[in-house]
């Protein structure tokens, strides 16, 4: 019987081989994996394995040909990749890296893509990341992992811009995702609020997710003792007009990262994002706005945002092991910008555009 040899990596190490395999063979099913490892179809390092064994870097994973390929009999039949491997497609560009190593990748989100897929999503961030990880590792003639594909270590909404890390290896994933909990990297962020704020504010309340889905077709988050303790430093930077109301770009920062944490306690506090209309805010007119007969509404101005809230920086520590700076920025992006210019004109930009 001939079989087909996979070779684990370092990123593969220390995980369990049905885990790993059931990434080489997505359309069999668990229980048809275990019977294979029991038929000894399945080996490692050429010997019978059980499921749970755990894998190291060099060992080879024998996998029976005629269970990836079925209508193959010969010897000289190569392994079958994981499919993602073999699709490249043209993707938006999002500028270029604030951040790029071996563990780590940073980049500048930008609005309105969301991070993760899922349903009537069709294109989504941790989609392009992996593969054009795949076709950096084809380009410079590296083997894929086995098992190991870059995802977000962390989260931003659809709507919000950013910095935004996403992993590069295992050793990156698994030291970033501690020192998330460890509250050993801050976040900063900066937004548009409705009101005035004047002074520095400290918010700490317990967030727990709604139930249901709002209006909107999402999961809200809300004030409640039931939920998980959420801690925002509030400090104002400047201060404009949004036609007559009062708005105010404030730097928030949070150690704790609850689901809409940024937005549900500028709007309990009284100052939700401008535009935010899930958390109590006044709609911003787009330039492809429509009246409920659906027609387009001329506005005075083209806003290409529903609303304006950007992850400005990250804090890393600075003693950390993967060579990540300690500081990573990301520039406002241009529709940001512009609304800063119209609406606090007298504000200075300089340093938050480079």
């Amino acid at each position: 019987m001939d079989f087909l040899d996979f070779t684990a990596d370092e990123n593969d190490a220390g995980r369990r081989i049905d885990k790993i395999v059931r990434k080489l063979m997505p359309d069999h099913s668990l229980g048809m994996i275990y019977k294979y490892f029991r038929k000894g179809l399945v080996k490692k390092n050429k010997g019978k394995t059980s499921p749970d064994a755990k894998v190291v870097a060099g060992d080879t994973i024998n996998i029976a040909a005629f269970l990836l390929n079925p209508d193959s009999n010969s010897p000289s039949v190569h392994p079958k990749q994981p499919k993602e491997q073999l699709i490249f497609q043209q993707q938006p560009s999002f500028g270029p890296d604030l951040f790029l190593n071996q563990h780590i990748r940073i980049i500048n989100k930008p609005y309105d893509l969301p991070v993760q897929g899922g349903k009537n999503i069709s294109l989504s961030l941790d989609k392009i990341i992996c593969q054009e990880y795949l076709q950096m590792q084809q380009e410079k003639g590296i083997p894929a992992s086995l098992s190991f594909r870059p995802g977000p270590l962390h989260r931003l909404d659809r709507k919000t811009t950013g910095v935004l890390a996403f992993s590069q290896s295992l050793l990156g994933a698994q030291w970033f995702s501690k020192a998330m909990q460890e509250h050993s990297i801050c976040k900063e962020y900066l937004a548009l609020v409705e009101g005035n704020l004047q002074k520095k504010q400290v918010w700490q309340e317990e967030i727990a997710r709604q139930s249901h889905h709002n209006p909107q077709g999402f999961v809200q988050s809300h004030i409640s003792s039931h939920g998980k303790q959420a801690h925002t430093i509030a400090r104002p930077l400047a201060w404009g007009s949004y036609y007559g109301k009062p708005i105010t770009l404030v730097h928030l920062e949070i150690s704790t990262g609850r689901t809409h944490q940024i937005r549900l306690h500028c709007s309990h506090h009284g100052f939700p994002l401008l535009g935010d209309t899930a958390y109590g805010g006044t709609t911003i007119l787009t330039s492809n706005a429509r009246h409920k007969t659906g027609k387009p509404i001329k506005t005075q101005e083209k806003v290409q945002q529903e609303f304006f809230l950007h992850a400005w920086r990250i804090r890393l520590p600075a003693d950390n092991p993967l060579q990540l700076p300690p500081l990573v920025e990301a520039p406002l992006s241009e529709n940001f910008r512009n609304m800063l210019a119209t609406h606090l004109p007298e504000m200075e930009l300089k340093g938050y555009i480079i």
